[in-house]
């Protein structure tokens, strides 16, 4: 199955190319657990799959110190070895229980899978041949699981159509993620950060990821920008200048088109509101920048 469609070029005034990919709902519902619906922030897993044939190799050592529900363990299908860390107990439980269900899927083929809970602005430990991660945005978002016991108000006090009626109804733990945006309580969280705490965090991790990637070796990390009051926040590309600062260089910058949108972006959409319709995939190396093609 098609999993992509060829890349457009981005609106907005950007070139950069944008890919559009199918659902990812038949994978994660093959692979991983129920309870990984309820991760606000999954990596879409056509996305990952793209990223894992592209850019490694079978046999590679892959990482994810944010890996929240464990998307990356995907990787383990095409003989890639993975670690997949998170700060938050919960997440760390539903991970090992898809690691799992994945080496039942892939029998003799899976590659090593290894999960752990751990703060990955710690020393890692170890040396792999790549990160791949979706890292929090630094943007709004809720610090307590509690929120979502107050959202049949809140939606009911919203204008709304029949989409926002049927999840009154009947909530998924999708939409539920979607709308309460909460990954967890742990002291050393970074999901509800934002402005300088947020990025003495990040430097941190980055920091981390540059130790423990090869030489020449990539971080690739999923980042999206966002809205706050009225003004787009340009996250990508101030991660760009903080990894470069660390001692990585931009090797490829692209686009997913998100969709659909969370319930609460649609309805900002429908309200003539800004809304953020891309994230950025950031492709970083470490070590010398390749030599320049001859035009």
């Amino acid at each position: 199955m098609r999993l992509f469609s060829q890349p457009e070029t981005s609106g907005g005034g950007s070139d950069l190319p944008v890919f559009t990919f199918a659902s990812d709902l038949p994978q994660r519902s093959r692979f991983f657990v129920p309870e990984s619906m309820w991760h606000p922030a999954k990596c879409h897993l056509g996305l990952v799959q793209y990223l894992v044939d592209h850019y490694t190799r079978s046999g590679d050592r892959l990482c994810d110190p944010l890996a929240g529900s464990g998307s990356l363990l995907l990787a383990a299908l095409s003989g890639r070895s993975v670690i997949a860390r998170d700060i938050e107990e919960r997440w760390v439980e539903v991970m090992g229980r898809n690691a799992d269900r994945i080496r039942e899927q892939a029998g003799l083929f899976a590659g090593e899978i290894v999960v752990e809970q751990a703060d990955a602005r710690q020393p890692w430990g170890i040396t792999v041949d790549a990160v791949i991660t979706s890292p929090p945005y630094g943007c709004e978002m809720s610090a307590s699981p509690r929120a979502k016991k107050t959202l049949p108000y809140r939606l009911r006090e919203l204008p709304h159509d029949a989409t926002w009626d049927r999840y009154l109804n009947q909530p998924t733990g999708g939409t539920a993620a979607m709308l309460t945006f909460h990954y967890g309580q742990h002291p050393a969280q970074i999901g509800p950060w934002r402005g300088t705490r947020y990025w003495t965090a990040m430097r941190a991790v980055y920091e981390q990821a540059h130790t423990a990637i090869r030489e020449g070796g990539q971080l690739i990390l999923i980042v999206k920008d966002h809205i706050r009051d009225g003004q787009r926040v340009l996250t990508a590309d101030r991660t760009i200048t903080l990894c470069q600062d660390i001692g990585f260089h931009l090797a490829e910058r692209f686009q997913r088109r998100v969709h659909p949108l969370s319930l609460w972006q649609r309805r900002r959409k429908e309200q003539g509101l800004p809304v953020v319709e891309e994230e950025d995939v950031l492709v970083l190396r470490k070590g010398e920048r390749a030599p320049e093609k001859p035009s």
